[in-house]
């Protein structure tokens, strides 16, 4: 749910998900490090689910950096060599 989506409505986000049965434990998720682009994004998920556990994991700063370098290499956003950034 980061920024570029959250105008859309809750609905259309909860259909990306199984349906949660309510007289079953059900755990389901997702996994993007758009939720903490901006401190706005945890607050309006807050908002809008109370009762969510958002887990944060971090990684290590330089393996990240490299990572996401090798993503935009991926989708051709990127074309210089990894020294020249």
């Amino acid at each position: 749910m980061g920024k570029k989506y959250f105008g859309k409505y809750i609905d259309w986000y909860l259909a990306h998900f199984p349906p949660i049965p309510k007289s079953e434990n059900f755990i389901t998720g997702a996994a993007t490090p758009n939720y903490l682009v901006t401190d706005e994004v945890p607050e309006k998920i807050y908002s809008l689910l109370p009762s969510i556990k958002l887990l944060v994991i971090l990684r290590n700063p330089v393996d990240r950096a490299f990572s996401q370098y090798h993503h935009w290499q991926r989708l051709n956003w990127e074309d210089r060599s990894f020294s020249q950034i």
